[in-house]
């Protein structure tokens, strides 16, 4: 079982055993943010939310670990994972379960908002929990910035990780510039990607023609290697897409704030720098690699 996992086990037998779904995120998001990040997450309807968690609350009723619950995280009896789990662990569990556990649901709310309002800024129920200034410290978080053209790779990332990028950036399009937008990584193949970026409202655009054929990135094992890709990628593709760049100018002057996205984690071994590097030289486009 992944370490993170027994972590989860232990958050709720500390808290209590059976914590309503609110209740449940706002103390593993706390926990998180305090000891070693086991979960990443990112701003949503209710304030900080993680998908691997829910994927993992998924997987652990199918397990048996977990009640069939639709709306709590209910170990199921007998279960106990707290002697599975580091000595330090352990005890910043119970450290943070006795100073957590008799809030209620609205203070653990406020709480997370008031001390990371970057989670809360897609909050609907702002009105519900802040008083004015309050609100308007998280309003903030909304602005949008000058029109820029990022990138980002998902290697290594959690899709939680991912969008809490996209948001932290006010980033509203995804230019997928893979050619085959498949992935061993579940969440950023085509279907369940977009379903993800739609959640935090953010749109999906694939454009294959940018992508580059698979059998082209084999064996790229030196710097030649690499240099020899993007030379006859910009030279073949740039030539007979000119038309394709002239519309993804037009949707970064309508959008604003766009990523394009592939897989690698460093820009310099991806084709997106060279898309980015032509938009920069010929439009003058500002460019962040994330």
């Amino acid at each position: 079982m992944y370490y993170r996992r027994k972590i989860l086990l232990s958050l709720i037998e500390f808290c209590g055993k059976n914590l309503s779904n609110t209740r449940f995120e706002k103390l593993l998001f706390l926990y998180s943010k305090k000891h070693n990040n086991y979960y990443d997450f990112f701003p949503f309807k209710y304030g900080c939310f993680s998908l691997q968690s829910y994927q993992d609350k998924r997987i652990l009723i199918k397990k048996g670990f977990l009640e069939d619950s639709e709306n709590n995280f209910i170990l199921k009896q007998n279960i106990s994972f707290i002697d599975k789990i580091k000595n330090e662990d352990r005890k910043n569990l119970m450290d943070f379960s006795s100073k957590h556990k008799k809030l209620t649901n609205q203070q653990l709310i406020r709480k997370t908002y008031l001390e990371y309002p970057f989670y809360a800024s897609k909050s609907i129920i702002l009105d519900d929990v802040l008083d004015g200034d309050e609100k308007n410290m998280i309003l903030n978080n909304r602005k949008l910035n000058q029109k820029t053209m990022f990138t980002i790779g998902y290697e290594g990332k959690t899709i939680d990780k991912y969008l809490q990028i996209l948001i932290q950036n006010r980033i509203n399009t995804i230019i997928d510039v893979r050619k085959n937008p498949y992935s061993m990584k579940f969440n950023f193949a085509k279907k369940k990607f977009s379903e993800h970026l739609k959640r935090v409202d953010v749109d999906y655009i694939h454009i294959p023609e940018l992508g580059i054929e698979s059998n082209r990135r084999a064996k790229l094992e030196t710097e030649e290697d690499y240099k020899n890709l993007f030379d006859h990628y910009q030279k073949n593709n740039f030539l007979n897409h000119v038309n394709i760049l002239k519309n993804l100018y037009d949707i970064l002057n309508n959008k604003e704030r766009i990523a394009l996205t592939c897989f690698e984690r460093d820009f310099n071994y991806c084709h997106r720098h060279i898309i980015s590097d032509y938009f920069e030289a010929y439009y003058k486009v500002i460019v962040k690699h994330l």
